[in-house]
């Protein structure tokens, strides 16, 4: 049993593991234009917010 709960726990914490490098894979959305304005569209979270700001100061 004990073993079955070792082996539970391990593939949760594997699973968590794999989930957050695939959100650290994402890169910042390229801008679009569109009769000279630029944008950008979609949810904005503090990696988000941190990335923008980091390539504001460009």
């Amino acid at each position: 049993m004990f073993s079955t709960v070792r082996s539970s726990l391990l593939l949760a914490f594997l699973v968590s593991v794999s989930v957050q490098v695939d959100a650290l894979a994402q890169s910042v959305p390229q801008p679009s234009s569109q009769n000279g304005v630029s944008y950008i569209t979609g949810g904005v979270g503090e990696d988000e917010v941190a990335a923008f700001r980091s390539a504001a100061n460009r």
